[in-house]
């Protein structure tokens, strides 16, 4: 009788000995299970992923249907991967979210493999409630990106927690690098950061450096800064910062409050480097807040704040 455990390292042994690297990816319009109210709110996001690249190319993608209720559909978009047309599909699943293989029923959680057909650049699928699935796709060149329209990258549970044992929050703003793909734009984001400030205010950031952050989504990284609950914002070194002028991805840690006649804001925005520790030095005095900031990148032409 083999464990579910034993079948998803079975699902999984080409992420972890194909000999490759972590591809970065962007998440879109991820899908939200409901969940009962907690400090991070009422909801979490369904479908979870990481991207591998094997030595020969090959492109894997794991994603995880986490609502217990829900099918959920999406598309993966291969942005310039060049690939075969056939896709290698295996599923892991049981037919309930509890399902564990005994001796009355051995087989109740199993691998199913398939292959499905790419269209373009583009794989549509639709992720079963309660499944894991794992996409191989042949390459023709190297990967740039891979994008999942719905998809952050990690797994929460699997990410570290954030130690701020020798760290001020309220003195140093918070950066999660979550993109690998480029060391040389990385150093040239560091350098930005480090830039002194044109208002004269101390500079002083928490650069998270990690690769077990690779490719994780804004909620994973909140989730795990989770022990500092007075943490207002994260800022994410994302694939999108290490183009063009390097633009953060700014995070809120918390709800907005809206009041009538408030104009509703994304929780998340872009700014360039130099404005990082500004940013966070007028929130850390209670000068302005994140909605203000917020308010101001979105009337922004490009939706980039700049201070």
């Amino acid at each position: 009788m083999i464990t579910p455990e034993a079948i998803v390292r079975e699902q999984l042994s080409d992420f972890f000995h194909g000999g490759g690297h972590v591809v970065a990816s962007e998440v879109k319009e991820n899908a939200e299970a409901s969940t009962r109210e907690t400090p991070l709110g009422s909801s979490y996001e369904g479908l979870v992923t990481n991207a591998t690249v094997d030595k020969d190319g090959t492109l894997n993608l794991l994603v995880v249907n986490r609502s217990p209720d829900d099918d959920i559909k999406s598309r993966v978009e291969l942005g310039s991967f060049q690939h075969a047309t056939t896709v290698d599909v295996s599923v892991v699943a049981g037919r309930t979210y509890h399902d564990v293989n005994d001796a009355e029923h051995p087989d109740a959680v199993t691998i199913k493999e398939s292959r499905a057909t790419t269209h373009g650049t583009s794989l549509t699928w639709t992720q079963h409630t309660r499944s894991r699935s794992c996409d191989s796709h042949r390459k023709r060149q190297e990967p740039h990106q891979a994008i999942r329209r719905g998809l952050p990258m990690h797994d929460p549970a699997m990410l570290p927690t954030i130690d701020f044992t020798h760290h001020d929050f309220e003195a140093e703003a918070l950066v999660v690098r979550t993109d690998y793909s480029d060391d040389a734009a990385w150093r040239t984001v560091v350098g930005l950061l480090n830039q002194p400030d044109d208002n004269g205010f101390e500079v002083r950031t928490f650069l998270l450096d990690d690769r077990a952050f690779a490719g994780a989504g804004p909620d994973d990284v909140i989730s795990a800064a989770a022990a500092e609950p007075a943490l207002e914002v994260v800022f994410l070194a994302d694939a999108a910062t290490m183009t063009g002028d390097h633009p953060l991805l700014a995070v809120s840690t918390r709800s907005q409050e809206l009041e009538d006649g408030d104009m509703e804001l994304d929780r998340a925005f872009r700014l360039t480097p130099p404005d990082v520790n500004l940013m966070h030095v007028n929130l850390a005095i209670g000068h302005m807040d994140f909605w203000e900031f917020a308010y101001h990148a979105a009337r922004a032409a490009d939706r980039v704040l700049r201070l």
